[in-house]
């Protein structure tokens, strides 16, 4: 088949009412003609434990269902406004882009699951990358997993593990995260609500001299906030003047740090020096504050270059023809998004 070029496309329609199993799609060979196959499920309709590879591709519309989707080897699913996917994997390439909604996806290292406005990821399991301006709900960001919320995106009780990494944008919203040794970078403008949790070390970074609105809560002795912001001097001073606060003085300017825990009754906690650091004694208290301290998290994963997804069917071919999504998952998104990250780093003087 490696001489054969494809001429064509065959969609396979699942209507109302029906329901296909273990069906794989991609090239395939009609009247001895190759041509790329698409699976185009309807409103009421099924797909279970699908294979899409080498450029197939899933259309999963409002109303339709899918579950168990395995996405190989630069085949791709789209879920739109309406439409439901369930437990799709992703090892490689485009994977899935959703304007509907995807439960318990597994984003494969150098794959990536892409959201619409409108559209929600909840539960995914992150190796490779999520990203975009829907929602993402409980994701899990494992090692070398990648996060990116962009504008009008929201991120709701996140988990960013040990190597994992999530940056917010500027107008994205950061809310109810869990750092679990992972790295949550604030872009300048990002928003935040609810609580930022620490668990067992991990470090947050905040562009900009706005600080979060999120409580900070269980941040300790290992745990660090990186004040972008914030220009260090030797004159600077740290003090807690109310509970559960942290003012750090900087010439004139005069920055809140919403910390559970801190206390006017234990300033001692508190010992700023070392150029730009402030530490604790207490293990279990306000933790270590690192206004601009360089850091050495791994930059992002590379990810591969990707196609654009084929464009739907045409309705003037006599076949079903979705509403088109313009701009799907690019490689240009992604390089984007990768320098963003990759400026985020540098400009805490990282070594990348």
């Amino acid at each position: 088949m490696s001489s054969d070029v494809l001429s064509g496309t065959k969609v396979v329609l699942v209507n109302s009412g029906q329901t296909v199993h273990n069906r794989k799609i991609g090239p395939v060979r009609v009247s001895g003609v190759l041509e790329q196959e698409i699976l185009n499920v309807l409103d009421g309709g099924k797909a279970i434990n699908t294979k899409v590879v080498s450029g197939g591709q899933v259309y999963v519309e409002s109303g339709a269902v899918v579950s168990g989707t395995h996405v190989v080897n630069g085949g791709s699913q789209t879920v739109y406004a309406g439409g439901k996917a369930f437990d799709t994997v992703i090892s490689a390439g485009v994977g899935e882009v959703v304007a509907g909604t995807s439960t318990d996806c597994f984003v494969s290292a150098g794959a990536e699951q892409f959201l619409f406005k409108g559209g929600e990821s909840i539960g995914a399991t992150v190796f490779g990358g999520v990203a975009g301006s829907g929602k993402i709900i409980g994701a899990k960001v494992e090692s070398k997993g990648n996060e990116f919320v962009d504008a009008g995106g929201v991120s709701s009780a996140c988990v960013v593990h040990s190597g994992g990494q999530e940056y917010v944008e500027k107008a994205g919203t950061l809310k109810n995260a869990v750092i679990d040794g992972g790295l949550v970078v604030l872009d300048k403008g990002a928003k935040t609500a609810g609580t930022i949790k620490f668990k067992d070390g991990g470090r947050l970074v905040v562009s900009g001299g706005k600080m979060p609105k999120a409580e900070i809560t269980d941040f300790s002795a290992g745990d660090v906030i990186s004040l972008a912001g914030v220009k260090y001097s030797k004159s600077d001073k740290v003090t807690v003047p109310v509970d559960g606060e942290v003012e750090i003085t900087a010439g004139k300017k005069h920055y809140i740090l919403h910390i559970a825990g801190a206390s006017t009754t234990d300033p001692g906690a508190f010992s700023y020096g070392g150029g730009n650091n402030l530490t604790t004694t207490n293990s279990s208290g306000m933790g270590f504050l690192a206004p601009t301290a360089p850091f050495t998290a791994a930059a992002p994963a590379a990810l591969p270059a990707v196609a654009s997804p084929l464009s739907p069917p045409s309705a003037a071919s006599g076949h079903h023809a979705p509403a088109s999504h313009a701009g799907l998952l690019t490689q240009e998104f992604w390089s984007r998004e990768t320098a963003f990250a990759y400026a985020v780093i540098s400009a805490h003087g990282a070594s990348i």
